[in-house]
């Protein structure tokens, strides 16, 4: 037993949170300062036991890691270790469940602290019970600890993870002998065909209710079939990362999806936006491998937290991939388009042209009913009565996509 002078840690949080998705910042009181008191501390070692055996298959480091200052990589290899070494236990961080661990090397800014915070949370979706808000501890400007927060308890976590492994094992045995795009579609599939997204859920974002942060878990996307976009896009990059297909979470204010590497190219993909509320006509591929300049149309690309790689190919675009596209709404493939589509036995007809035509493409097809026209020309009777008698079409005018389905 020694004595000796240790500051108290005075805690400032900082809890943000990500997707579905509001963010909540409350910064340290302006006229704060650490508070220094006398005390006695043992140095004796305690072993603890785990509550629980919780199974996780650790995934390598990815790309949020690579991009690291060498110091901030080794507080994140330490924080990594830490919360794999004590996953089964039930530890606490600021009175709530969770896992407070000291740095290797103290942290100078807020935005480190966030950098580090992302970097681990978008690396590591297996940690799957880890909620999207953090807060961090310091004495004078140096940032010494970095606080997790869990949704459930040791004992859940240890059942919830044996069923999310099972899932996970499942997809990634049938994805054996697929090419890396065959794959990626494979999960984007089996995501939006097991959820029906969580609007309730969703709505408590502000409110950091723990239905809001369980449907934002992969637990939810993979294997009870409630997620919000957090649950889809943490699902879809902890089964891309088991196959080894490069990939990262992204994330602004209010919305997480995916960038994916096929061939080195980078992609966007948003398996939550493929999947419409209230919508029963099947998957979609809206938002399956697009550029840029299509995902900056329908949202804000998030660049505060890392620099990310351009995305300007198309090779692995889903409509490319099955020539859907056109530039120019008189084409003569798409009356073949059509009716292949039809003729192989599609429940929805997909064309994508360049958003600048998308008008014209409405007018041409539907309004003009140039769109009827073409299914008349079907051989099969029971086909044309079925698309002829009467459809309805959704598009995406941001983005050129237009799906047109049959009566029923």
């Amino acid at each position: 037993m020694t004595s000796r002078w240790i500051a108290v840690l005075a805690a400032v949080a900082l809890c943000l949170t990500l997707c579905g998705c509001d963010v909540e910042i409350l910064p340290p009181s302006d006229d704060w300062e650490p508070a220094v008191t006398q005390t006695t501390v043992a140095t004796t070692t305690t072993t603890v036991a785990p509550d629980a055996e919780v199974p996780l298959t650790l995934l390598e480091n990815g790309y949020a890691y690579s991009l690291l200052s060498e110091e901030q990589q080794e507080n994140y290899d330490a924080i990594v270790k830490e919360l794999y070494d004590k996953r089964g236990m039930n530890t606490k961080a600021d009175g709530e469940r969770g896992l407070t661990v000291k740095l290797k090397n103290h942290v100078r800014s807020e935005e480190e602290i966030e950098e580090l915070f992302y970097a681990v949370f978008d690396d590591h979706p297996e940690f799957f019970y880890l909620r999207s808000k953090y807060s961090w501890f310091k004495i004078g400007n140096r940032f010494t600890r970095l606080s997790f927060f869990y949704s459930w308890d040791a004992e859940e976590r240890a059942v919830k993870a044996t069923e999310l492994e099972a899932a996970v094992s499942s997809l990634v045995t049938q994805a054996q002998g697929l090419s890396d795009a065959e794959a990626e579609q494979l999960f984007h599939d089996t995501l939006i065909e097991k959820n029906e997204y969580n609007t309730a859920a969703a709505s408590d974002s502000a409110a950091q209710s723990d239905a809001y942060y369980a449907a934002s878990s992969p637990y939810a996307a993979l294997c009870t079939g409630d997620a919000i976009c957090g649950g889809y896009s943490r699902a879809f990059h902890l089964l891309l990362s088991r196959v080894g297909i490069p990939n990262t979470a992204l994330i602004n204010d209010d919305h997480a999806w995916s960038m994916v590497w096929l061939d080195g190219e980078a992609y966007h993909v948003d398996v939550t936006w493929d999947d419409p509320v209230g919508v029963e006509n099947g998957e979609r591929h809206s938002y399956f491998n697009i550029t840029d300049d299509e995902a900056r149309a329908t949202r804000d690309i998030p660049q505060q937290v890392r620099e990310l790689p351009a995305a300007t190919a198309t090779t692995y675009n889903y409509h490319t991939m099955n020539g859907l596209v056109f530039g120019d709404v008189y084409d003569d493939g798409i009356a073949e388009c059509i009716l292949t589509q039809i003729e192989n036995g599609a429940e929805q007809v997909i064309l994508k042209f360049d958003p600048e035509e998308y008008e014209d493409a409405v007018n041409r097809f539907f309004e003009d009913q140039t769109f009827f026209d073409i299914v008349y020309e079907l051989d099969d009777d029971t086909l044309r009565d079925r698309w002829y008698a009467q459809m309805t079409y959704q598009g995406e005018e941001r983005i050129g996509d237009i799906i047109i389905f049959p009566s029923e």
